[in-house]
């Protein structure tokens, strides 16, 4: 799983107990062999003011990959995950 910070601000994540800052434009992977149970996620604002703007709990599974974004709009954070895709056998056992 790969997320990408596509804004202009550095964002504070909670992945299970630990503590992560993704910088402004940055992008962050996260291995399957690194989180190898399902935690929860919470991605937070850390300006003006601490603020969570997603909360989810993740899975990241060997042999698939999943392209998440976090996009600013107007005063507004979102996040999108835009596309999951299947590794072809060879490439997941890599």
């Amino acid at each position: 799983r790969r997320l990408f910070n596509s804004t202009s601000e550095s964002l504070g994540l909670l992945c299970g107990e630990q503590a992560i800052q993704i910088g402004k434009g940055k992008s962050l992977d996260f291995h399957a062999k690194d989180w190898p149970k399902a935690f929860p996620v919470k991605i937070f604002r850390l300006q003006p003011e601490k603020k969570a703007i997603f909360s989810s709990k993740w899975r990241v599974t060997q042999g698939r990959r999943e392209l998440c974004f976090i996009t600013a709009q107007d005063s507004a954070v979102s996040f999108k995950s835009l596309i999951d895709l299947a590794l072809p056998p060879e490439e997941a056992a890599e």
